[in-house]
């Protein structure tokens, strides 16, 4: 289960789906928001895609 999440909104909720790339198509709709991709894994939403992952892949490389 994935979701769309409209950080700029508080986190609002824009969709959710099935797949990766059904969810990175409600993304690219809503381009001009600051929108992430997040799956559920265990219980939690984690960010999968967008400014929040970018964010993590760049501060674990620089811990490296």
């Amino acid at each position: 289960m994935y979701r769309v999440v409209n950080h700029d909104l508080n986190g609002e909720v824009w969709g959710e789906a099935s797949s990766i790339d059904e969810a990175k198509k409600i993304q690219e709709e809503n381009y001009f928001f600051m929108t992430g991709v997040q799956r559920l894994s265990g219980g939690k939403w984690t960010d999968v895609d967008g400014l929040h992952e970018e964010l993590s892949d760049y501060i674990k490389e620089a811990l490296r």
